[in-house]
């Protein structure tokens, strides 16, 4: 099997990239508040310190150099003994005997309004890569917030990837899980039909 390859995960990625330029106005506004805030009283009789718009023109700038670094970190990747799908900030590890099957689907999202509804009209009935679980391996809540909403297919316990080259991901999964089977049994961990689908059951090692 050739070595693991990262498949970018196409929206995760494009929902970066979205704030890219609105970053860059917001910075450039707000750097320019920051030298004349001094003259500008805003409705109301307000007045925002110059120093309040620098901290913003700050932060916005982080923003936009943000976007040419975070993308990168958005990726699946068929490891020797996980499948990793990796987003800024953090890293979710699936174990091979966790996975009942993975199959190719269509992407269908709900219509939604707003940058939601952006994506899903730009991606929508394009292949994804579905991996069902035998459950989760963490609270749907937490995974719906760190892998964002469209990481959820219709209906099952399960994770659905868009990716460019989703027939090679595919691949790579089930050569990966095929890899990890091998070694356990090559390893004197002799896994039945029923084990293989539904992992191992604990066991309890006596010695003499």
């Amino acid at each position: 099997m050739s070595s693991p390859r990262r498949h970018p995960l196409l929206i995760n990625r494009q929902r970066i990239l979205s704030w890219r330029w609105p970053a860059f106005l917001i910075a450039l506004g707000a750097g320019a508040l920051a030298g004349f805030g001094e003259r500008i009283v805003l409705p109301g009789n307000w007045w925002v310190p110059p120093v309040i718009w620098a901290g913003l023109a700050l932060l916005a700038g982080f923003g936009f150099i943000a976007t040419f670094l975070l993308p990168s970190m958005c990726y699946i990747e068929a490891e020797a003994k996980t499948l990793t799908v990796s987003v800024p900030f953090y890293r979710l590890a699936i174990g091979y005997p966790r996975i009942i099957s993975v199959r190719t689907g269509s992407f269908e999202p709900p219509t939604d309004g707003g940058l939601r509804a952006d994506l899903a009209a730009r991606f929508r009935g394009m292949p994804v890569v579905i991996v069902e679980l035998k459950g989760l391996p963490l609270p749907r809540a937490w995974l719906r917030w760190v892998l964002d909403w469209h990481a959820f297919p219709a209906t099952g316990d399960g994770l659905q990837f868009l990716v460019a080259d989703w027939m090679a991901l595919n691949r790579q999964i089930e050569a990966s899980r095929e890899a990890y089977s091998a070694r356990r049994r090559s390893s004197g961990q002799t896994l039945s039909l029923a084990q293989e689908i539904t992992g191992p059951r604990k066991r309890t090692l006596f010695r003499d």
